[in-house]
């Protein structure tokens, strides 16, 4: 068929950055109550700082102001942080500095670019450097929870899963109720299908009920994991607690914005939608923008909100209208942001192969994505695509040979039946060819998604049209353009008007 259609479900699943972007995001606001430190982070704030009165450099600050902002209690490396805002450590930790100063959501943060730069698709190659360099400040640092936080995020984004997890038990362990730790530990969950585990987590964290980062991971990975949540009164109280900063509240706001909607409640979606729209995260954001759609009259600004890392949001919008190179850039940023994210990958894959049907870097970026899933359904599905497209049938082949199609939901399945469809073609079976996409094309009716069945009919109209007569390849040809021009959808669209100038190329 063709790349699977990146606009599935989604939860404000939390995000997984480095510590400094994290703090440049505005996700580590102060709770309105300092609670007490455990006795391993009084330990590591004090040693931070000995540290940072004996050496006063870039390297004792920087550590300091993290260690303590990951214990929840920032205030006391002021010194530190000012020194960084001066810029003795580059106009990174300049703005950490400065945001660990100025609790201001967009403090410091020029919003001048909408993704800021752009990332290699290759990128993901300087983790093993990073990752050595991880492993060599731990060796000197070992109590360290940001450091073993760091490398299990960079184990992550090479799907070394075990070795990840064993690197954020240790994390957790130095820093139990640490917010950023919890947080990482659910998307690192999250990533390798076991949602219900970060869910007991966050479930049975003393933390989890008085803090509205924590309420809205826990509601996310809930959803996903299909969990009885039960009452929702606790979330949203704190949701309506003013003590509060908007931006605080803002990933909890969307995620009960998003049950609601899931609810039928489109009404009270919205305005929980607005509400987080107030002062966002990039997370909220791009919930809204998914969750646009959806609700008719609901339409997102993006270039009247100023948030740090927008790419998410930015691409899931340029995909929307049909703006293919800007759903590249804007992937390739969100790919440096996130390297595990398969959302990022699979968009950028789609895009490359629908919208532009470049299937070199519809394989570069399903590759990217399956280095940190190796057996993730709809990567390896873009990446056979992509595969047959270029000739590579052997290639194609092996990619779905590892495939299970009995684990996968039946959306999913539609796009892998009509790219099996698509080899048996390339393979000479056209009677298997046939079968692959009408499998497909009748259970994208069942479920009722009638863009993935105009696209399965379009594309195997496509494998058929030479040996079709004139006459009713024309009916055909003008049967899909009303149904493209019908649904709206830019993908659609546009294979539509690559088999109209197939067909026009035959000269009937």
């Amino acid at each position: 068929m063709t790349a699977h259609r990146p606009d599935g479900e989604r939860d404000v699943v939390p995000r997984w950055r480095s510590v400094r972007r994290t703090l440049l995001a505005g996700e580590f606001q102060r709770l309105p109550t300092q609670r007490e430190l455990t006795p391993h982070q009084a330990a590591d704030i004090e040693a931070a700082a000995l540290a940072w009165q004996r050496d006063r450099d870039v390297i004792s600050a920087s550590e300091y102001v993290g260690v303590a902002l990951v214990a929840g209690d920032s205030a006391v490396a002021g010194e530190a942080a000012s020194f960084l805002a001066e810029g003795h450590g580059g106009a990174l930790l300049a703005e950490l500095g400065n945001r660990a100063l100025n609790p201001s959501p967009t403090a410091g943060l020029d919003h001048g670019s909408p993704t800021g730069a752009v990332a290699s698709v290759d990128s993901v190659a300087f983790v093993y450097d990073r990752l050595a360099r991880q492993k060599a400040r731990l060796r000197i640092d070992p109590r360290n929870p940001i450091a073993w936080a760091d490398l299990a995020r960079r184990y992550t984004a090479l799907g070394q899963f075990e070795r990840a997890r064993r690197a954020l038990s240790i994390a957790r362990g130095l820093a139990p109720l640490s917010r950023y730790l919890l947080r990482a530990t659910t998307r690192f969950y999250v990533h390798i299908g076991e949602p219900d585990v970060a869910y007991d987590m966050l479930r049975n964290s003393s933390r989890t009920r008085a803090d509205p980062w924590l309420m809205a991971a826990m509601l996310s990975v809930g959803s996903i994991s299909k969990a009885r949540i039960g009452s929702l009164r606790t979330a949203r109280c704190i949701l309506n607690d003013d003590s509060f900063r908007p931006i605080e509240r803002a990933d909890l706001a969307s995620e009960l914005a998003t049950f609601d909607l899931r609810a039928g409640a489109d009404r009270k979606a919205r305005v929980l939608f607005n509400r987080s729209l107030q002062t966002p995260t990039d997370n909220s954001l791009a919930q809204v923008q998914w969750a646009s759609h959806r609700l008719g009259s609901m339409e997102v600004r993006l270039d009247e909100t100023s948030v740090a890392f927008p790419a998410e949001a930015y691409a899931r919008s340029a995909s929307e209208l049909g703006q293919w190179e800007e759903v590249l850039r804007h992937a390739e940023a969100w790919i440096e942001d996130q390297p595990f994210d398969n959302a990022a990958a699979n968009i950028a894959s789609y895009a490359a192969s629908v919208g532009l049907e470049d299937w070199k870097r519809a394989i570069d970026f399903a590759q990217l994505g399956l280095r940190s899933q190796p057996r993730e359904p709809i990567l390896l599905n873009n990446l056979a695509y992509a595969l047959l497209e270029s000739g590579r049938v052997d290639e194609a082949d092996a990619q779905l040979q590892l495939l299970d199609l009995k684990s996968v939901t039946d959306r999913e399945r539609v796009a892998l039946l009509a790219t099996h469809g698509l080899l048996r073609f390339r393979r000479g079976d056209r009677l298997g060819g046939v079968e692959g996409y009408e499998a497909a094309i009748r259970l994208a009716r069942q479920l009722r998604d009638p863009k993935a069945e105009e696209m399965a009919r379009t594309m195997l109209f496509r494998e058929q049209i030479t040996a079709m007569e004139p006459g009713e390849a024309a009916a055909v040809v003008k049967r899909l353009t009303e149904a493209s021009r019908n649904l709206h959808d830019p993908a659609l669209t546009g294979v539509v008007n690559r088999v109209q100038q197939m067909f026009a190329r035959l000269g009937w």
